[in-house]
Formats: structure tokens, sequence, C-alpha cells
């Protein structure tokens, strides 16, 4: 029995620092270079890489109710960054900080077209995701090629400014947790 319970606080304590490398976008929290744990693979054309994203959890209550979790992340153990100390530098990671907060962007996005949708079928939550996921991952590319990767100082700055818009726009919608509901056809009776 002793054996047991040791196992069960192992893999519990396992499980918690799986999930201590997954990162929350908040407003007051910057990147550092620390964050990035994985080593570039030689010859990448960036000096770092970012893995995260949007998450999202929708649980249906038995009435029409569904809970919603929406939140924009990173995971410190995916992301990677150069091995040369001397090519990290702030203008980089401020341009890593704009796809985190891209991700959040979108991630009020979603909040937003989920909150504001009359949903008749539970399956339109995943319609919705994927069209504002692929939005999302068409901006980053345009902010990567638009900035040169951050090399572009003049357009890094446009950048900043439009996300820092966005992000301000949206902020109606920065709650991660919300409620949705699924409206009832109403049958038509046939005569």
């Amino acid at each position: 029995m002793k054996y047991l319970l040791v196992i069960i606080v192992f893999l519990f304590s396992f499980i918690g620092i799986l999930f201590q490398n997954e990162v929350k976008w908040t407003p007051n929290e910057k990147l550092k270079w620390s964050d990035f744990k994985k080593k570039l693979s030689t010859g990448a054309n960036e000096l770092a890489l970012l893995d995260g994203g949007i998450k999202s959890d929708f649980e249906q209550k038995k009435d029409s109710t569904v809970s919603v979790v929406i939140y924009a992340f990173y995971d410190k153990n995916l992301s990677s960054k150069s091995e040369d100390i001397n090519a990290l530098t702030e203008r980089g990671l401020k341009h890593e900080q704009g796809h985190f907060d891209i991700w959040e962007w979108y991630a009020r996005v979603l909040r937003k077209k989920l909150i504001d949708t009359t949903l008749i079928k539970f399956n339109q939550t995943t319609a919705i995701f994927n069209l504002v996921y692929k939005e999302a991952n068409n901006v980053e590319d345009r902010y990567d090629k638009e900035t040169n990767h951050s090399n572009d100082t003049t357009a890094q700055r446009k950048w900043e400014a439009l996300i820092k818009q966005k992000l301000d726009e949206y902020s109606g919608y920065s709650n991660t947790e919300f409620q949705i509901y699924i409206k009832k056809r109403n049958k038509i009776k046939s005569q």
C-alpha cells in the first residue's frame, strides 16, 4: 500500500511538472529568453520559435448551456532559441512577444465570435474555432514576412502598434472563461 501511494504521488508530481511548462498569456508578464528551453535546429532561418497557440475547452451542460475556456499559451519545453547568445537580442524577443500577443488577440476574436453567434448545434463551435485559427495563422505569417522576423524595425514598430490596438479593441473579450447557449430549433409542423 505504501508503494502504491508513492507511485501515485510521483505520477501527480510528474504531471504537474509537465503542465508547469505551459504558460498562459497575461497582460503583465512578458517573455524572457530563459522561457525558451529547446535548442533551435541547426540551419534554421529564425533566431527563435515560440511554440504555442490557442487552447479551448468546451463542456456542454444538460440544458443548452456550454461552459467555455479559451486562452493563448506557449510551451517552454517546445519553444526553441539559437545557441548563439549574441544573437538573442531584445528586438528578437519583442518579435516573439508579438507572436504571443497575436495569439491573445485571436483568442479574443474567437471569444467574441462564439458569444455573438447564435449557435444551433454544438459542433458549430469547431467550425468557428477552425476559421479563427486559420485567420490567426495567416496574420502570423504576414507578421513574419512584413517584419522580416524583426529585421525591418519600421515594420516591427507598425505591427507592435497594430497588435496593441487590436488587444485594446477586443479588451471586452479578455475573460478566458464564459458561457454560450445553444438555441434549440423550432420544429415546423407539417400540415
